[in-house]
């Protein structure tokens, strides 16, 4: 689920809160596109940001780059047909 959801009348701001010692946003590449590409579906394709907070450092690190919808599907779909992964919240 997202942590925060922020909807202005220009954009959307989603913002996920990790507590991570070493934090490596590239581990949450692909919760945060669902993210971004399901809010803007809804939205009827409003701008969507979407970060990470890092709690223990108390920084807000922006993901500028969106991943391409075809390519997060991929993603998806591989993820689903792994039984090695537990995807448990």
């Amino acid at each position: 689920r997202m942590d925060l959801f922020v909807e202005t009348p220009e954009h959307i701001d989603i913002i996920d809160f990790k507590t991570d010692i070493f934090p490596e946003a590239c581990r949450y590449r692909v919760q945060l596109e669902i993210y971004r590409h399901a809010s803007q579906r809804f939205s009827g394709g409003k701008d969507t940001r979407i970060g990470i907070f890092w709690l223990r450092s108390s920084m807000l690190e922006w993901q500028e780059t969106a991943m391409p919808e075809n390519e997060l599907v991929a993603l998806c779909a591989a993820a689903a047909r792994s039984p090695s992964h537990s995807y448990d919240s």
